[in-house]
């Protein structure tokens, strides 16, 4: 589990280099050929396999598949085989809003409640004091119950949470 956390920083790290404009050293296509090379090594010798792509501009630079879908499976992975997201999707969150935060564009302090039109907390003040700061470090006191309020009214799937 280590080794797959390591690797998901690496990639977000090259990713959001890439994204902010700090790798000027080097062309897109060199990262997406070093992001490729960087996967290739990781799956033979850490994880059993990833997919990925690499959007640059609104072109696709880059979109495969690397190893097997899962250990000691012949299944191989494609650009197209999904993955369980779990908790990584936190790091992409707070990884898309730290590039907001650089550009200038919105706050770590910004309270979120104008942003969630359909969001509902069963307590208003305590729901209004909510900044981003506070939910992607996990300090916004909010408990289970309000946030299960708020996705029903927004007729969220059960899908989602599977």
């Amino acid at each position: 589990m280590q080794s797959l956390r390591r690797t998901c920083f690496g990639v977000i790290s090259l990713l959001m280099m890439a994204a902010s404009g700090n790798a000027t050293s080097a062309s897109k296509d060199e990262i997406v050929y070093a992001l490729d090379d960087w996967v290739k090594q990781a799956v033979t010798t850490s994880i059993p396999g990833a997919s990925l792509a690499v959007v640059v501009n609104g072109q696709i630079r880059l979109l495969r598949g690397y190893g097997v879908a899962k250990v000691g499976s012949k299944q191989r992975v494609t650009s197209s085989t999904r993955f369980p997201l779990a908790s990584i999707s936190k790091t992409f969150a707070s990884a898309a809003t730290s590039l907001l935060v650089d550009k200038q564009l919105i706050d770590w302090d910004t309270h979120v409640v104008p942003y969630l039109e359909h969001i509902e907390f069963s307590d208003p003040q305590q729901g209004s004091a909510v900044t981003l700061r506070h939910l992607l470090s996990h300090t916004s006191d909010l408990c289970l119950k309000p946030i299960l309020i708020c996705l029903k009214t927004m007729s969220v799937t059960p899908a989602l949470f599977r």
